[in-house]
């Protein structure tokens, strides 16, 4: 069962984390590119966040259940955030008048940041070795 204390804590990890390296690569990309790209920059990191954030939710759920089950979070789970990024970048980009570039650079980064501070995160809190049916640490 998921508790909120764990999506809690690892919102106030991530964010940060996110925020510092936003503002830095932010800067750099609107003084290079302009105003414009870093609206599509900062829209492209907040939703590779919030999607990122929903896929950590989808494993923290997954952990205590069967093997199958994990297996299947984890391919739909990907699947799932690839299409909705996919999606955002196109909607975006066409109807928002976003700047392609800088939001698929951007959401790819920032995927790939989050990804590997969720899985820094698990690692961290012991979450994938408390006994759980699928995961036992040797």
């Amino acid at each position: 069962m998921l508790r909120k204390s764990t999506s809690l804590r690892f919102l106030a990890f991530l964010l940060p984390v996110s925020g510092v390296v936003a503002l830095g690569a932010g800067t750099l990309v609107s003084r290079t590119f302009g105003p414009e790209a870093f609206r599509a920059f900062a829209w492209g990191a907040a939703l590779s966040t919030f999607v990122c954030y929903l896929g950590f939710l989808l494993t923290v759920w997954a952990i205590p259940r069967s093997p199958n089950a994990q297996l299947a979070s984890v391919v739909l789970g990907f699947l799932g955030r690839m299409i909705a990024l996919t999606a955002a970048i196109f909607f975006l980009s066409r109807f928002g008048g976003l700047a392609v570039e800088p939001l698929g650079l951007s959401i790819i980064g920032f995927y790939f940041l989050a990804m590997a501070l969720e899985m820094v995160f698990l690692y961290r809190s012991g979450l994938l070795w408390k006994g759980t049916p699928a995961t036992t640490r040797s």
